[in-house]
This record gives structure tokens, sequence and C-alpha cells, in this order.
């Protein structure tokens, strides 16, 4: 879920003594929509499997075509997810629950045993396409995208293909060659999530084009890799030089999932704690300062988050007793605590939201799910937020009455879900006039419209 940032935000994990692989194991479920013990070989006809991602003026999700057994990345040494292997046992797979010992290696370079996730096309919409498409025919083992600048997709045996806009490297194929095809990123094979920028700032300068991108990617060992612009350390390694190919993110503690703004980027942590890098002009590395950071900083009084979701210049990471606290840039409500105002640079409740299981930030806006609402704040010109146009929310308030949802994405001026069922069919509302609502037309909507045209 999300997640997430992903852009679709994750569901809760229920303890936090849970072992780095273990999450790391139950988050790629949830990235690829799969639940456990509800897996078949067969997932439903017209399903989509996984990876909403909801960008500026276009979304994209998977649908859902195959499901791939122990994905075949080579075992890291991190702890077992205490599934025991289809072959050689484990040394920590005695019981249901590892010790949190590292893998002894008896794989023989398989992945962690039992990890199972829908892999299939990617079908986009919006970016003046006013129904879902497929994009990128060439890829068929699709198991998460990520839309912005650039768009990345997943694949289904750790490798990660990028394109769009290269100006910066973004693409990471080791050139600054802009791709309309995918290209594979040079040297990822062990990825478990890839997240990229969205929501690209203009230049303050006259009719100056808007900042070029980059992209991280979370691997199996917990460590995150970036590539792309780096002009404000968004690549966290130390420097603001930019990068054509990954490169290893300083100082992060092993990370569980990844969230992408215009300039800088998040990560949540093993154990609950939030690291941030980039830049913080509006507070939005929360970590007391307004200082830009080239190496990943300690958000400020979080240790029990549970997702992390970022957009243009705010950020926001759910909590564990259902509550959300988000931090950043302000000027729209974004922080969803009662005002429009100056930024905050520490992490601040959301007035009016409990229960949240789901978190989306859009540019100036985020929205959370519950068991049977979506609930959002922030700026609402193009009724994103479900007000009707009335304004920014300065508080948490009920967009959408669409029952349980399993999946929820944000944009810059539009929201979209997926609900639950065996039929997971994603819903849009809000702006609408590059056609990112996948409706069959350009008119904006208030209510949540199906997208037409998957399969």
């Amino acid at each position: 879920m999300f997640a997430s940032g992903l852009d679709s935000a994750w569901g809760i994990v229920s303890s936090r003594s849970v072992s780095f692989s273990r999450v790391l194991a139950f988050s790629l479920v949830l990235l690829t929509g799969s639940r456990v013990g509800a897996c078949s070989n067969s997932p439903a006809t017209g399903s989509i499997s996984s990876g909403l991602s909801v960008g500026a003026d276009r979304s994209c999700a998977i649908a859902a075509s195959a499901i791939v057994v122990d994905a075949g990345v080579p075992d890291t040494g991190v702890p077992d997810t205490g599934v025991p292997d289809t072959g050689v046992a484990d040394a920590g797979d005695a019981g249901d629950v590892d010790a949190g010992a590292p893998d002894a290696g008896a794989d023989g370079g398989a992945a962690p045993a039992a990890l199972l996730t829908s892999a299939g096309p990617v079908y986009c919409w919006g970016g003046d396409g006013t129904r879902a498409k497929r994009v990128q025919v060439s890829i068929n083992d699709a198991v998460q995208v990520s839309v912005g600048v650039p768009t990345c997709v997943l694949r289904a045996r750790g490798s990660a293909a990028c394109w769009g806009d290269n100006s910066a490297g973004e693409v990471g194929d080791g050139t600054t060659t802009s791709r309309e095809n995918a290209s594979a990123v040079s040297g990822l094979s062990d990825a478990v999530m890839v997240a990229t920028s969205r929501f690209r700032e203009a230049s303050a300068a006259l009719l100056a084009p808007p900042a070029a991108g980059f992209a991280c990617a979370l691997r199996m060992s917990g460590a995150v890799s970036c590539w792309g612009a780096n002009d404000f350390g968004q690549l966290g390694n130390g420097n603001t030089t930019e990068r054509h190919t990954p490169t290893l993110v300083n100082g992060l503690g092993p990370a569980l999932s990844l969230a992408l703004g215009a300039r800088h980027a998040c990560a949540l942590l093993q154990g609950g704690a939030v690291s941030c890098w980039g830049a913080n002009d509006h507070g939005q590395l929360g970590n007391s300062s307004r200082t830009d950071s080239s190496r990943p900083v300690r958000v400020t009084g979080i240790a029990d988050a549970i997702a992390v979701s970022v957009g243009q210049d705010h950020s926001c990471a759910l909590l564990t007793s259902g509550q959300v606290t988000c931090w950043g840039r302000n000027d729209a409500a974004q922080l969803g605590i009662g005002a429009v105002g100056s930024g905050r640079n520490t992490p601040q409740s959301v007035a009016g939201l409990t229960g949240a299981v789901l978190l989306a930030a859009g540019a100036n806006h985020s929205c959370a799910a519950t068991a049977d609402s979506v609930l959002c704040w922030g700026a609402d010109d193009h009724d994103q937020t479900g007000a009707a146009g009335a304004g920014p929310q300065t508080r948490a308030s009920v967009a959408r009455q669409v029952g349980p949802v399993s999946e929820l994405s944000a944009g810059a001026g539009h929201t979209c879900a997926v609900t639950g069922g065996s039929l997971r069919r994603p819903l849009c509302w809000g702006d609408n006039s590059a056609g990112q609502l996948g409706s069959g037309s350009l008119a904006p909507s208030t209510v949540p419209r199906s997208v037409r045209g998957l399969p």
C-alpha cells in the first residue's frame, strides 16, 4: 500500500517483534496484492493483482496473469521467513517462527521459500489516454509498478526496468538517453520494491523545465540503492552528484519500504523508525531542521511506524495505533493539523483520523483508508479529497464510503482505490484533464469512477 508507497500503502504489520525477513516476505505479499492462505494458481479473470500507482496525471496497475513461486533471487543471508522450503530445510526452519538467525545457506541460491506473487502485464491510463491500455508489451512478468519520473516496474525475478525522461540518468541504464521502451536497470537483480520520484517541481527561474527525476530500489538485504538526479542529495549517498546507475544509500538501517517525493525520499526501517534524505526546505525530512541532507536522517519521535508515504514536499507515516502523523509543507493543509500555514519540521498528528490501515500521500493532499471508508485532507482544487471543491481540508474527512479497500494511491489532482473482493477493480475520482480517471472521457468526477479498458 502501497504503498505504497510504494504509492499503494501497506497493510498493518501486527507485531513490531517480527523478524526482518518475515516482515519483508509479508511486505512482498502486500506489494503484490496476494493474501496469505488465499493463493491460487488461477487469479480471477479481469482482476488487478497489485501495484496500483498514481502519478501526477496518469495511473498504472498490473493485471494478474501468473503466480511465481520462489522467484529465484539468490539468498542474501537475511533471516528466513520461517516457512519451510520445498527443498533442503534451513537451519531456522525448525519451527513456525524463526529465532532471527541468519539463513544457513542450504537453499542453494533460492529465494526465501514460498514467496507467492502475482505477475503480469502493465496497464496505464491518463496522460491523455482516457481508458486503460497495455504498455511496454515486452513485459509480462511485472509484480509492482511505480509511476513517476521515470516510471519503473519490478519484475518477478528481482530485476527492474524503467522508461521516460533520462536527462539525469533516472532510468538507471548507465546512459542519459530518454527511453520510450523499458530499459533494464543496471546491476539490479535482487530488488523487492521500486519507487520513483513524483510531482516534479518547476524551477523558480522563468520558463525553466521541471527538475529531473530519480528512482530507488529496496533490495533483499534491506539495503536501498538510488539513481538519477541528486542536486538536493536525494540519492542519499553523501554527495550531490547525479548517478546513472544504482548507488547505495549510506548509513541506512535495514529498510522495509520506500517512498519518493519530488526531491526527497523516506524509508520505513525495521523496528518502526523512519529515515529521510534529500531536500528539506519545508521540513519534509522531519528531523527538526530545514537543512537538506545527502545522507539519511531519522524522523523525530517516530518509533512505531508501519507505513510511510511521501507527497511533493510533505511526508506521512501510519502508526501501529492506526493514527497518521505528517510533516513538511502545509500551505494547502497537507499535514491535516486543523489549519493552513507554515510547514512543520517534526511529525504532527492528523486531526479527525483513527483506525487507519492504509496511507497514500498525493502531491498536496493525502488519504487514509479505514475499515469501510477513505478519508482525505489537504488540497481539494480538483475534488481529490472528496470535498466537492470546498477548498483545502484541514483535517481528515470522509471522502468516500467504498467499503474495504485493498490498495490506495494519490496523485496531483486525483485519487484511486482498489476495492476488496475477488474481482479487484480500481476506482478513481477528481481531476480528469488528462484522462487520469480512466473513465473513457475527460470529464472530472466527484464520485468514484470505474477504470475502463482493463482486461
